[in-house]
């Protein structure tokens, strides 16, 4: 890139060797009246410093330039190389970061559901013991009061044997008094209520 610019550079600079060189040719007297000789001596010693510094100053310069023009390529690509890596990582993380996101709602919501089901899962076990419990407790209310009304009918039964026995004053056999109490039950609860 520098080498291209190097012919332009050269003119430049004799060019400026040579501009304070046209007002000394033209004056004519005063009190900076030039000397051709030494117009050309300056070009001459000006051409061999830039011949001199060409030969062994320019090309290292150059090539000190062309160095760091490359380094800084290098460094640019390697900044774009590394911006593109962290830019597929930074989409990456973000991809796993909506799928960590899709799955902890999918755990929640599955969570609720469970939680849900093993909620009415509970109510329902509640309910169908406590209608158990019900039932049962019927059952034996049930159950007592037969036991009762049972208990109630050979009571008054006994009772009414007994009062009849007083009543007619004799007494009665075993047989005897069994038929009575039976009889008397069968008449206690065609009228009582159902056992």
């Amino acid at each position: 890139m520098l080498q291209r610019h190097m012919p332009s550079a050269f003119f430049c600079a004799i060019a400026t060797a040579l501009l304070p060189v046209a007002p000394a040719l033209g004056a004519e007297g005063g009190p900076n009246v030039g000397d051709i000789g030494q117009a050309v001596a300056a070009i001459l010693i000006f051409l061999l410093l830039l011949a001199v510094l060409g030969r062994w100053a320019w090309k290292p310069i150059v090539h000190q330039l062309h160095s760091r023009e490359e380094s800084i390529a290098r460094a640019i690509d390697d900044a774009q190389r590394r911006d593109q890596e962290s830019q597929e990582l930074l989409k990456l993380y973000r991809n796993r970061l909506d799928r960590a996101e899709a799955e902890v709602a999918e755990i929640l919501s599955t969570g609720r559901k469970e939680a849900a089901v093993a909620r009415d899962q509970i109510l329902q076990a509640a309910s169908d013991e406590a209608r158990k419990s019900a039932s049962a407790a019927r059952q034996e209310i049930d159950q007592a009061r037969r036991d009762a009304l049972r208990d109630l009918y050979e009571t008054t039964a006994e009772l009414a044997a007994e009062m009849a026995e007083t009543v007619l004053q004799r007494n009665l056999s075993d047989d005897d008094r069994r038929r009575i109490v039976g009889e008397s039950l069968e008449e206690l609860r065609k009228r009582g209520p159902e056992a």
